[in-house]
């Protein structure tokens, strides 16, 4: 792209607009703060996006969390989301060890929408919508011993709202 001083730029975060290439400069500019811009080349310290009440640690089994679907804005949508924008329920886990790992919602009631994503939802590491029965999600996802990853609950649209129930096991996700 090209500024507005007709000098050679990047695209910022929000994807529109043209502005110099500041990243690497050694100041964490907000413009370049976001994944697809490495955090504006390693300048600024990306933030887990979810809340210290969420973090699951390294707990595997049934009913992890469970809760009611949000009713929030949404911020958070992974690529597989197809309906409308419903705000999102997001929880921290690490792996506590290296493998593959079944992220499940099977025994929700309601339509869910899941996606894995890095700590700072920035990368997708697994996303679903609808794999399950019912109209559930499930995904599996590959990680390393210490990988943190946020887990976005989310709904297919604002008229599809209830309780979820967030299982997580080793192995892949069983066919459905």
């Amino acid at each position: 792209c090209t500024t507005e001083d007709d000098a050679e730029g990047i695209y910022a975060c929000d994807g529109l607009t043209c502005t110099t290439d500041s990243t690497a400069d050694g100041s964490c500019d907000s413009a370049m703060d976001c994944y697809e811009l490495e955090y504006d080349g390693g300048d600024c310290t990306p933030e887990v996006c979810y809340t210290d009440t969420r973090d699951l640690g390294s707990a595997i089994g049934d009913a992890l969390a469970t809760g009611l679907s949000a009713s929030t804005e949404s911020v958070y949508e992974g690529s597989c989301f197809t309906g409308a924008e419903m705000g999102e329920v997001i929880y921290g886990w690490t792996a506590p060890a290296d493998g593959t790992y079944c992220f499940d919602l099977t025994s929700s009631d309601y339509d869910t929408s899941l996606a894995v994503m890095d700590a700072f939802c920035g990368a997708e590491f697994a996303c679903d919508e609808d794999g399950g029965p019912s109209y559930t999600s499930y995904a599996s996802a590959t990680l390393e011993s210490g990988d943190s990853v946020a887990i976005i609950i989310d709904a297919w649209s604002t008229t599809s709202a209830g309780a979820y129930v967030l299982d997580i096991m080793e192995g892949d996700c069983p066919s459905m």
